[in-house]
């Protein structure tokens, strides 16, 4: 969805309630208000979604946009946003944080806090505004890097901006653009989050419990998305609408970038699932307590439809039938050694 606001057509004294509108529609409420009495205002938003991400480019004179407990009673998106001066200065204010930019400067904010965003001047702002949950930090930890000036000299603003400028400069031309929307706005989310990580504890990480018998286990270090979205696959494996289509939903990704996450780890999305899913089936055919459960039973409760492909699954995995798995342990615990006398 594009969308293109211009005060150009619109009468002067009505100017600063069409601006109020203009933001509302593109990221949340808010009222929009002069810095001087009697200022002539003008403005002009373009804003394009790129996946999980919605772009902005905003130009317009000195005013100041504000963000209060009301607006926010009257609609939280529950969105953050983070903002790339490209020209003149604005000032973020949130509560006793006060963010001064510059041009190349960038700053984040939350749209569930008051705010507001004052320019003394003509400017120019790029916004990029992404779901809060996508950015996989807890409140705590946000409250670190919110209205944090992060400088055009840091080294991460250095070498975010230029890209940051591209994917502005690509909203204006979108029929040009090479990239998928999806896959450019994925990118400026992962962007987003490298740029705070010096600021924030790592995330924890949950990699999946290795077994004796070969489970597939990713490298030590994962990335914190695939983490996120092993442990989902991890909590959803007994359900037979697991698919790769409702993993990517879920997290917002597109199938092509949730293929390319495995890619890295040499291994596809399907033969990740069933390999846990195998895994699972595996540990309840060793487990005495679910002698009287029935194969066919636990390959169901695993996702597995079909008995027959279960058993050519299980038996190219681990060498045996499931029925030759679960005699072969049940021989193995009645030979077992008593405990000692």
């Amino acid at each position: 969805m594009v969308l293109s606001f211009n005060t150009d057509g619109v009468a002067p004294r009505e100017r600063f309630d069409f601006w109020s509108d203009a933001n509302v529609v593109t990221f949340a409420p808010m009222r929009s208000g002069p810095v001087a009495a009697h200022q002539e205002f003008w403005g002009r938003i373009l804003a394009a979604d790129l996946g999980p991400v919605r772009v902005s480019h905003l130009m317009a004179g000195a005013h100041v946009v504000r963000r209060s407990t009301r607006d926010i009673a009257a609609g939280d998106p529950e969105l953050l946003s983070l903002g790339l001066q490209l020209g003149g200065t604005s000032i973020l204010t949130r509560g006793e944080r006060t963010a001064v930019l510059e041009a190349g400067d960038l700053t984040i904010y939350d749209s569930s806090h008051a705010y507001a965003y004052c320019s003394p001047g003509p400017f120019e702002h790029a916004v990029f505004q992404f779901p809060r949950r996508l950015f996989r930090l807890s409140p705590a930890m946000l409250g670190r890097v919110v209205a944090l000036r992060v400088p055009a000299s840091d080294p991460a603003a250095a070498l975010a901006g230029p890209f940051l400028r591209e994917v502005v400069t690509a909203i204006h031309h979108h029929d040009g653009v090479r990239v998928g929307p999806e896959d450019l706005g994925e990118a400026v989310l992962n962007l987003v989050r490298s740029i705070y990580a010096p600021w924030t504890r790592p995330p924890a990480r949950t990699p999946l419990p290795a077994s004796s018998a070969g489970a597939v286990v990713g490298p030590a270090l994962e990335r914190p998305l695939l983490t996120e979205i092993k442990a989902h696959i991890e909590r959803h494996l007994d359900q037979a609408g697991l698919t790769p289509a409702t993993i990517a939903a879920h997290h917002h990704v597109s199938l092509r970038y949730l293929y390319r996450l495995f890619e890295a780890e040499g291994v596809g999305v399907c033969e990740w699932i069933r390999a846990r899913r195998l895994e699972r089936c595996r540990q309840d055919l060793s487990d005495p307590s679910l002698r009287s459960t029935s194969t066919a039973r636990i390959a169901t409760r695993w996702g597995f439809g079909s008995p027959a492909h279960f058993s050519r699954v299980f038996r190219a995995r681990y060498g045996l039938s499931p029925a030759a798995y679960r005699g072969a342990g049940q021989r193995d615990e009645q030979h077992a050694p008593g405990p000692a006398g």
